[in-house]
């Protein structure tokens, strides 16, 4: 499949999430993605659609409407309320009835894509969709941006002297913390989407810990902020906001790890 130049610089480079839990259709969608040189993503259901958001801006979404543990209206709803709100989000869908785009659309979907859908169909939406790319940044802003991104969020010389500097014992530590944080990620954004409060002030209890351990100080205040509210909470706390601080910057720490290898 070929397109014009101007089309496929426009799309060329730009990275796309695919929510889908069907192998043979992930595997469709995605070759024909990669072979317009796009960037491609996958996850297998709206809970780590959300995770993936989360830690990464994507370009446009490909969001499958049934799926198990969080269907794509759900997740949808989620990153519109709680993370991008200007990320296009395509419905991948069997359905096409009026009531059904009418949902589409009410859970901020921009929107959708009848499966099967044939190549042509594809490109035309990521065409339309994917944003056009912006000004290139000045010098002094990309410096400005890279000196922000290498801010350390953990205290690795900490956690090497508690460890009398032994690499492997280092890397482990640092591999469960990732872990960990991952899984506690997925579950608050769940307890903040069914309102269960009790359960986020646990989950924050537990990861208060792991922080305290890996030195993170922008966090330690946020997490401890965060179990006391959602154990007592009150008329007027903003649970989105405590929530998306204290996952994003358990993410950002995650990443920074990973990059320090």
């Amino acid at each position: 499949m070929h397109f014009s130049a101007f089309n496929e610089d426009h799309i060329r480079g730009s990275r796309v999430l695919l929510v889908e839990d069907n192998l043979m259709n992930q595997f469709f969608a995605r070759q024909l993605m990669e072979d317009w040189h796009i960037i491609v993503d996958i996850a297998q259901n709206g809970v780590e659609a959300v995770e993936m958001v989360i830690a990464q801006v994507y370009d446009l979404i490909l969001m499958d409407i049934q799926m198990p543990r969080m269907d794509g209206l759900q997740a949808t709803r989620m990153i519109r309320q709680h993370h991008r709100l200007n990320t296009p989000i395509i419905a991948l869908t069997a359905l096409s009835a009026r009531e059904d785009i009418d949902l589409f659309r009410q859970a901020g979907m921009d929107d959708y894509l009848i499966k099967p859908f044939l190549n042509e169909e594809l490109r035309k939406k990521l065409v339309t969709f994917i944003p056009k790319p912006k000004a290139k940044s000045t010098d002094f802003q990309k410096s400005t941006a890279m000196s922000h991104a290498i801010v350390p969020l953990f205290n690795k010389g900490r956690l090497a002297m508690m460890l009398n500097n032994d690499e492997g014992r280092i890397l482990q530590m640092e591999n469960l913390f990732i872990q960990q944080a991952r899984d506690t990620i997925m579950q608050m954004q769940e307890s903040l989407l069914n309102q269960e409060w009790d359960r986020l002030s646990k989950l924050a209890h537990k990861i208060k810990a792991s922080v305290d351990l890996m030195d993170v100080n922008s966090l330690k205040r946020p997490v401890r902020d965060l179990e006391a509210n959602a154990k007592l909470p009150q008329p007027g706390t903003d649970f989105t906001q405590l929530t998306n601080q204290v996952c994003q910057t358990l993410e950002q720490v995650c990443q920074q790890i990973e990059a320090s290898r």
